[in-house]
């Protein structure tokens, strides 16, 4: 995962001055969990801090009628959640990469 981490971050120098408007984003989403275990013996009290499935950092990138933008999720195992290009064509706009379908399940409660 880190080897596409870095190779994302290349892409992103080499790319970052032919574009015309570039922006950085993310959201650190946290969860708070207070836990009680007993092991027969003893009992621990502790506070967990995780981060949350929807935890996420990207750029975006816009120039004229071409547009990008490259995301990661930060949960257990990194994974690429949208990398994807636009091109405006006069009545639409043609996609190219991976971006969420309308079937796309945003939570599992």
């Amino acid at each position: 995962m880190k080897k596409l981490v870095l190779a994302l971050a290349a892409v992103a120098m080499i790319a970052t001055p032919a574009l015309a408007d570039v922006t950085p984003y993310g959201s650190a989403r946290v969860a708070a969990v207070y836990a009680q275990t007993d092991d027969g013996t003893n009992t621990t009290d502790a506070l967990n801090i995780l981060l949350q499935e929807n935890t996420r950092v990207g750029i975006k990138a816009n120039t004229g009628d071409v547009t990008g933008r490259i995301e990661i999720g930060l949960r257990g195992a990194n994974y690429v959640r949208l990398a994807y290009g636009t091109v405006k064509l006069g009545a639409g706009t043609f996609l190219v990469g991976q971006t969420y379908t309308p079937n796309t399940k945003f939570s599992n409660q």
